[in-house]
């Protein structure tokens, strides 16, 4: 049953209003006036005005770096300058300068690549904040200059940030801006994307009718990211697009597309048996047939089931072999006792949990109770993961493997002879997250769907159990006990931010870009915000391992 739409864009403004409530960090705003950039409304502003308006052509890119090799000192000189300023939107360019046949030209296009790469983290949290506080600060015209320097956002995280805003930005006063509006007609797909995205989130329903256009958007990318979102509306018109891209190659966006028919299927859901374009197609075949049986009885209500248990943190007490769920005030609602060291938990919906029991040897879903509704016999599980379809990923130091509700084992992997798995986790798409160690090396390593590595770097991981999580840009989460942080890294292995606390057990991403972390020797967990300021913390007399919040 749908709600009236203009109750719905008030509800909007609420959550618009909710969001603002929380005073600008002061860490934000050292860190603005660090750089020389405006703190005020109207500063900020213009800072990102500048940033959305700046063009550098790839001729003009191209002319700088035959410009490194210059006879003229001064002017390879201002040309290194220049191309490090353009910063990421030079690196292809430079890249390509490391082949040239100038010596000069390939020393200093490294150089300037060097140059570039330690400072990406800075520009990208310097862009984060200026983002950040700007939406807090709300200007006239902040959607639209946000909207405008969307295209030109130079990194993932900068662009989640705009997002975020945009759905802080998306009612004013009872009413729709109008920029974001206007920009689902934009011919820029990221400004449709990204204005559909905020349209939905913040639930201004009264939209529809524009938003339903964008199912047949001519860019794939916009149908892909905007059909979930619709379809947590409770548009069924969505479910045929996410239907349409299941013979498409997984990937993290096609992932989380998947995981809503996942969540709506649940053990009705296909198999991909393959990686082959056949198989591809046979999968998308039986999706289409799945929803032809089953479009009228659809219940798309499930996929907002997990919102109702936001606000609470539930926390592993591990030498006391105890869970506990906390509300919003840090006061226990219940607490289940006798679990057997667990090292991985995960919220489900209906304040139930699932626990891997390392010294139980099972994993088990349990009530709020404690009573066992489900296990799974397991030799020293470290992870155990629920996923949307219903079916349970387990890993333990020998391999990781997925089973049914019924018990039926439909996938395992066992890395190369020699390494153990030390943390796991299974991402939307089917690619799957490693931390594996030999030797007291470890590393990061990413395998896909059917057990193929894809890629991996090194890592100073020390503690085993647990999975490895991943910040809402797709970049990972790894805490290192003994250099006392958490790194949030690309998928290349390229350091994004680290957070300093010590000896971290754990790192849980939250879904506003906060980071919430158990530390061994403080016996506490604690969440930190996006500028790294402790926000909340939960501390007790004894080891807290594990804490996460829907």
């Amino acid at each position: 049953m749908r709600l009236h739409l203009a109750g719905l864009v008030v509800l909007a403004g609420t959550m618009g209003a909710m969001l603002l409530a929380a005073d600008i960090s002061p860490e934000d705003e050292k860190l603005l006036k660090a750089h020389k950039v405006p703190t005020d409304g109207a500063g900020l502003l213009e800072f990102i005005k500048k940033r959305g308006t700046e063009t550098i052509s790839d001729a003009r890119l191209a002319t700088l770096v035959e410009q490194l090799g210059d006879d003229d000192f001064y002017k390879r000189e201002e040309a290194s300058r220049q191309l490090t300023l353009a910063g990421p939107r030079a690196r292809n360019h430079l890249k390509k300068a490391l082949r040239h046949t100038d010596l000069e030209i390939r020393y200093r296009a490294e150089a300037c690549l060097g140059r570039i790469d330690q400072d990406v983290s800075g520009s990208i949290e310097l862009l984060s904040t200026a983002v950040r506080v700007l939406a807090q600060r709300r200007p006239a015209g902040t959607a639209a200059a946000l909207l405008d320097y969307l295209p030109r956002a130079e990194n993932s995280t900068v662009v989640e940030e705009i997002r975020r805003a945009l759905v802080i930005l998306a009612v004013r006063d009872g009413k729709v801006e109008p920029a974001l509006v206007e920009a689902l007609r934009d011919k820029a797909a990221s400004k449709r994307l990204a204005a559909g995205l905020a349209l939905c989130k913040a639930r201004v329903t009264d939209q529809l009718p524009a938003l339903r256009k964008l199912l047949t958007d001519s860019d794939e990318n916009v149908r892909l990211r905007l059909a979930p979102a619709l379809a947590r509306l409770g548009e069924k018109e969505a479910v045929p697009i996410l239907v349409s891209l299941m013979d498409r190659v997984p990937g993290r966006e096609l992932g989380e597309a998947e995981d809503i028919l996942f969540q709506i299927a649940k053990q009705k859901s296909p198999h991909l048996a393959g990686p082959s374009l056949a198989l591809r197609k046979k999968y998308r075949q039986a999706w289409e047939s799945w929803w032809k049986e089953n479009k009228e009885k659809a219940d798309l209500a499930v996929l907002n089931e997990r919102s109702r248990v936001r606000g609470h943190t539930t926390v592993v007490l591990l030498d006391d072999n105890q869970i506990v769920d906390l509300d919003d005030k840090k006061k226990p609602r219940w607490t289940i006792d006798y679990v057997q060291f667990v090292l991985d938990l995960q919220r489900l919906t209906g304040e139930r949990v699932l626990l891997a029991e390392y010294k139980g040897n099972r994993v088990t879903e349990r009530n709020s109770k404690g009573e066992v509704l489900w296990f799974r016999n397991v030799t020293e599980p470290i992870m155990a993961q629920r996923l949307p379809n219903g079916n349970t990923v387990i890993a333990n130091a020998e391999s990781v493997f997925e089973v049914t509700r019924a018990g039926r084992e439909v996938f395992s992997y066992s890395p190369p002879a020699g390494q153990r798995i030390m943390r796991a986790r299974k991402l939307p798409g089917g690619e799957i997250f490693l931390i594996t160690q030999i030797g007291g090396l470890s590393r990061f390593v990413r395998i896909d769907r059917f057990g193929k590595e894809m890629k991996s770097f090194g890592v100073e991981v020390h503690t085993s159990g647990g999975r490895v999580d991943m910040s809402p840009a797709g970049h990972v989460l790894i805490p290192e006990i003994y250099n006392n942080r958490v790194q949030e890294r690309d998928m290349n292995g390229r350091v994004i931010r680290t957070i300093a606390v010590q000896q971290p057990i754990a790192a849980f991403a939250l879904s506003n870009g906060h980071v919430l972390v158990t530390s061994m020797t403080r016996k506490c967990a604690v969440e930190f915000d996006r500028s790294g300021k402790e926000v909340w913390e939960y501390r007790r007399d004894t080891r807290v391992s594990r804490a996460v919040r829907p």
